[in-house]
């Protein structure tokens, strides 16, 4: 239920980049915000948990490509990658899916696996795989993300994800002039 101010925003001394649509919208909804992907939204919420709790919440929802190594100076540790998604190394779709299942599975994440079990020819298991899985945030916290990005797909930016009656919650994501383009989401049978 928290307002937004989309407008315009200071980010190291200088005036951010805008939304990828023209012009600021003022005050708007948290789901408002996604629906529309206000890129000047999601910075004022980084800015609000700060870079330590991103870093922390995306290691929680299994992203492992997070570049911390500031010697370097090629990191994550910036706004961009942090509050859009510009990451240096960018996610790999199976982790950034099953980020995204955090959602509908009530906030638990839970390991991808590429198999469960291996039998030979007389049906012996040789190998069993079980995914390990954790509580990363609270029930009713992704009971209301699942609904925001439902509405995304209803109502928002994501509208050509839609298929029919079935329900889809999802996001998108898109670089300048859309040179890569992205659509991650779920429906109830991939949660």
């Amino acid at each position: 239920a928290s307002i937004i101010n989309d407008a315009p925003l200071m980010v190291d001394g200088r005036i951010w980049r805008k939304n990828w649509n023209t012009g600021y919208r003022g005050l708007m909804t948290l789901r408002k915000s996604i629906e529309q992907s206000v890129n000047v939204n999601a910075v004022r919420v980084f800015q609000q948990v700060g870079t330590k709790y991103a870093i922390a919440q995306l290691q929680k929802f299994g992203i492992t490509s997070v570049q911390t190594d500031t010697a370097s100076g090629v990191n994550d540790v910036n706004v961009a990658a942090l509050a859009l998604g510009g990451m240096t190394k960018g996610i790999s779709p199976l982790e950034m899916s099953s980020a995204f299942g955090t959602f509908p599975n009530q906030g638990k994440y839970i390991e991808p696996i590429a198999y469960t079990k291996i039998t030979n020819k007389n049906d012996e298991v040789l190998i069993n795989k079980t995914s390990k899985d954790v509580q990363v945030i609270d029930k009713g916290v992704a009971f209301i993300m699942t609904d925001i990005l439902r509405t995304t797909v209803t109502r928002g930016v994501a509208s050509g994800a839609a298929t029919g009656t079935q329900p889809v919650g999802g996001k998108t994501g898109t670089t300048s002039d859309n040179y890569d383009a992205w659509f991650c989401g779920f429906t109830p049978q991939s949660a």
